[in-house]
């Protein structure tokens, strides 16, 4: 019985740390959204008082970011699937 009470206790501790795990990269990945939305918040600034041929440049700054970040969140969640599987 003792045995039992101890694999449950380790096992909510398991749980209890990969859901602490998954908040933090949760967490992180808010953060970097955020940071993102405030340096696309600059560059639309920017853009609006730069020339039309710097629109361009800027746009595709923005542009390379937006991949970044989905690539970012594709990886994330092919993370999270593989080990969703392994479990």
């Amino acid at each position: 019985m003792a045995t039992s009470i101890v694999k449950n206790i380790v096992a909510a501790a398991t749980i209890k740390a990969f859901e602490d795990k998954i908040a933090a990269h949760v967490q992180e990945g808010k953060s970097q959204l955020e940071q993102f939305e405030a340096k696309t918040r600059e560059k639309v600034a920017d853009l609006k008082t730069k020339h039309e041929g710097d629109v361009a440049n800027a746009s595709a700054e923005i542009d390379a970011d937006v991949a970044k970040l989905k690539t970012s969140v594709e990886e994330l969640g092919g993370k999270l699937k593989n080990y969703s599987a392994k479990q």
